[in-house]
């Protein structure tokens, strides 16, 4: 294939970060032509990773004066008053407009296929959709590009939905003439996207993100244990959020649970706050970046959890699996899809129920990786991705 694809996210952290550059990263090494941009980087890559910053290409002082200070602040300016009208708003929501013109980078020019991935507070949907003329895939991290502006439900405020309508119908007519081909990386969010108002008419597609596996496998429980100063023989249970704050994550309920069972080690990865309980049975162990060490927490549990009330897919999830760690996880994402009998029990009433019935049963290694090795493999999902390029 000798198309040139331009993947475009907002930012190089975070889920969606993770799975789309995981993907890029397979499609390099399959000899596809595939560049990644994002608004900014936060680290520096290897020049033939073929990461760039769509800030680069403002360089003279006219660009930088109108982009990045005037049209950012008459943007900013415009979203306040938007959302102003909206009591509490939260980061489940955003508007549709960006100071940014991603038409203009030289990266896009030359690419064959567009591929968004979540694209917030970068991506222009009334200019972009006006200029762009190249077929676009766009992959689901959450609901914003089949909303108006919520990203989820959870949260989300009752009185915002009079300006979600309004968005709905104005995206609605903003993509009605694009040549756009939709990627759900669950069963779950593609019937979701389908039943949405605005890209309901494009094809949709369900495709899981890949997992390396060269980064998550399985170890020796005891020795990762012991390596990360952990009791061998205690009961041990994790939950991984980039932010434990988020409501979304239900991870107070978590720390109720942990209250009650005071038998069990709870483990929290993600990033604290201050208001954090303390208890003898919780782990805080802050946001981990290196995924090598995160495989090692995998290994450590018995079992981990994801009590998140809205996932588009359960990334988590997915790695944990693959390390052969079973999973316990609410009726969202993936659910449908991957989790079975013998990988880990989908939950819709209390955790601690759910935690109960977990170690009232027995789980093999090699059994869950067997039940995840094919549908939740790097090398698979670059597959179809490609043969989702040639069609369009």
């Amino acid at each position: 294939m000798s198309h040139n694809i331009l993947h475009i996210n907002f930012s190089d952290q975070g889920g969606a970060a993770i799975a789309s550059m995981d993907l890029h990263e397979e499609l390099l090494k399959q000899g596809i032509n595939s560049n990644y941009l994002v608004l900014n980087l936060t680290k520096k890559y290897p020049v033939e990773k073929q990461y760039y910053y769509h800030r680069r290409i403002y360089k003279s002082i006219i660009e930088k004066a109108w982009y990045l200070y005037i049209k950012a602040k008459w943007i900013e300016w415009k979203n306040i008053r938007i959302l102003s009208q909206i009591k509490k708003p939260n980061d489940v929501i955003s508007t549709p407009y960006s100071c940014f013109d991603i038409t203009k980078d030289p990266l896009y020019k030359k690419a064959d296929i567009i591929h968004l991935h979540w694209t917030a507070r970068f991506l222009d949907w009334p200019s972009f959709f006006k200029k762009n003329k190249k077929p676009v895939v766009w992959s689901l991290h959450d609901r914003i590009p089949f909303s108006g502006i919520l990203h989820c439900k959870t949260d989300f405020p009752v009185n915002a939905q009079k300006i979600e309508s309004a968005f709905v119908q104005k995206k609605k007519e903003w993509v009605k003439n694009s040549n756009i081909t939709i990627i759900s990386p669950s069963s779950t969010y593609k019937t979701a996207s389908l039943k949405s108002n605005i890209l309901n008419e494009f094809n949709h597609n369900v495709v899981y993100h890949g997992i390396p596996q060269n980064i998550f496998y399985p170890l020796s429980k005891i020795e990762t244990r012991r390596k990360n100063n952990l009791m061998t023989d205690k009961r041990i249970v994790i939950s991984v959020a980039s932010d434990v704050k988020r409501k979304l994550k239900g991870f107070e309920e978590i720390i109720d649970t942990a209250k009650k069972m005071t038998d069990i080690i709870f483990i929290f990865i993600g990033a604290k706050d201050n208001d954090n309980h303390t208890l003898p049975n919780l782990i805080y162990t802050g946001s981990i970046k290196n995924r090598s060490s995160l495989n090692e927490w995998y290994n450590c549990a018995d079992v981990t959890i994801s009590n998140s009330k809205e996932e588009s897919f359960g990334l988590s999830i997915a790695e944990s699996l693959k390390t052969g760690t079973p999973v316990i996880m609410r009726k969202t994402g993936l659910h449908e899809d991957i989790i079975n009998t013998d990988n880990g029990i989908v939950f819709e009433g209390k955790l601690m129920d759910a935690i109960k019935d977990f170690y009232s049963k027995s789980y093999s290694k090699e059994k869950i990786i067997k039940s995840v090795n094919e549908s939740l493999d790097i090398k698979r999902c670059a597959k179809e991705h490609l043969l989702i390029y040639e069609k369009i």
